[in-house]
């Protein structure tokens, strides 16, 4: 499975992540400033250590476990949904 498929075909990940289940809508697949490859996806239901279940979430690659692309696709981009996030060094792939 690869994240840069599910986000060109708009499909729902889903993956474990802090020991929690996570589905989410990505939306950027690259790396940050400290040289991580990362995602920025919106999470629609699962766990948090933040206690945030739902909203915008970075996730570390390396950490995401059980990444899986789900059959289900979303419409597209969020519509707080910021292209230029100035997050990201490098960009693999973004809706």
């Amino acid at each position: 499975m690869s994240i840069v498929t599910a986000i060109q075909n708009r499909h729902l990940l889903g993956f474990r992540y802090d020991g929690r289940q996570r589905v989410v809508e990505p939306h950027v697949y690259g790396v940050n400033l400290k040289a991580h490859a990362v995602l920025s996806a919106f999470q629609l239901r699962g766990g948090s250590a933040s206690g945030e279940r739902v909203g915008w979430k970075m996730f570390l690659v390396e950490e995401m476990e059980d990444v899986r692309m789900l059959p289900d696709a979303f419409p597209g981009p969020r519509e707080d949904y910021n292209p230029e996030d100035p997050s990201f060094s490098a960009v693999y792939a973004q809706l």
